[in-house]
């Protein structure tokens, strides 16, 4: 890793430009193992093989930067763009020394590469005493460059001869270069009430689009509300409430994968036996289905003595997925927590 960064700091502009290096190289390609469930009559390989982590680099540009402004205002921005590559050779179809491949790799070596643009604005303001607020605004890409090829797969290993391409051939495959961006918008105020109790209020405004998936869109809002008092020099509580609701943008649709990734040919042929996917048709994937998300908590922190602190936090969330008629329908999760330090000097 190599990292390099330019700064300036003044009393109320700061800014710097910096640069960050990975290249990660692996001496071993793969692993290999004994095959436990060889049985002869099926050529099943007697060794079996996995590949390992490729050989990688990372690039990444970055300027970030912030300004003090009157009325105790700040701005701060971040703009960054990275390129992650990994060009290792791809493995043959087979390890199977019965195997007969008729039709080679489309490609030698795998030519990926994702890039990605990371931008994020933050204003922070204190117009009077009392009285706190935030805005910020992160924008997330990641683009993927990777080829998209058809490969002829053999499935399991198993000994003979290669799929062709034809209509009934399910391991004729293109590969999915997945990518996604996310737009979220968050905004936050915070009000000193009396006595040391301050109430916090938010919203989450965020957008995921996503490549080669079910739902091309998601879009989320979500509430947030919490309240925070110093009880007394030896204890202080808060109190935490939010709530959120997803939902997609359009219909769900397996077939927006399943005939991506088939030859036409074979998505028709499905397509006329009423088969053409994978899933069920009525199961939703529960990170990109409709969802109405409650999550709330509580806290206290003693302070009995200056050399120690005990804090007990109680967190709960309860998912609900209505609108799914298969797959995960609901979720509840409850997380106690103590925690005791002690400083004797």
């Amino acid at each position: 890793e190599l990292k390099a960064a330019l700064a300036y700091s003044g009393e109320t502009f700061q800014i710097e430009l910096a640069y960050y290096l990975s290249q990660f190289t692996n001496g071993n390609k793969s692993l290999t193992w004994e095959n436990p469930y060889d049985i002869t009559a099926f050529s099943d390989p007697t060794v079996a093989r996995i590949s390992l982590p490729p050989d990688n680099t990372h690039n990444k540009f970055s300027l970030t930067g912030g300004i003090n402004l009157p009325f105790a205002t700040r701005i701060s921005a971040i703009a960054e763009y990275g390129m992650m590559k990994q060009n290792d050779v791809l493995f043959p179809y087979s390890y199977n020394s019965s195997s007969t491949i008729t039709t080679p790799l489309p490609r030698a070596t795998a030519d990926a590469e994702i890039d990605t643009a990371h931008l994020e604005l933050n204003i922070s303001s204190r117009p009077v005493s009392r009285l706190g607020l935030a805005a910020k605004y992160r924008y997330y890409e990641t683009d993927n460059e990777t080829p998209r090829d058809l490969f002829l797969y053999v499935n399991n290993d198993t000994g003979g001869a290669q799929s062709t391409v034809t209509a009934t051939n399910s391991e004729a495959l293109y590969n999915l270069p997945y990518d996604f961006t996310q737009s979220k918008t968050t905004l936050d105020a915070s009000y000193y009430l009396f006595s040391g109790t301050t109430l916090k209020l938010g919203y989450d405004y965020d957008i995921i689009e996503r490549d080669y998936r079910e739902v091309n869109r998601t879009i989320e809002n979500t509430y947030r509300a919490r309240l925070n008092s110093n009880l007394s020099s030896f204890a202080s509580a808060g109190i935490n409430f939010a709530y959120g609701e997803r939902r997609i943008f359009g219909q769900y649709d397996e077939a927006a994968v399943y005939d991506a990734y088939h030859i036409q040919e074979y998505v028709s042929a499905q397509q006329a036996a009423g088969t053409a996917f994978d899933n069920n048709p009525f199961l939703r994937k529960y990170d990109i289905a409709d969802r109405d998300r409650t999550k709330y908590g509580a806290n206290i922190t003693l302070f009995p003595h200056y050399t120690t602190t005990i804090g007990l936090y109680y967190s709960a969330a309860k998912a609900d997925y209505e609108g799914s008629l298969m797959g995960l329908k609901n979720s509840k999760n409850n997380t106690y927590t103590v925690d005791m330090t002690y400083v004797p000097m």
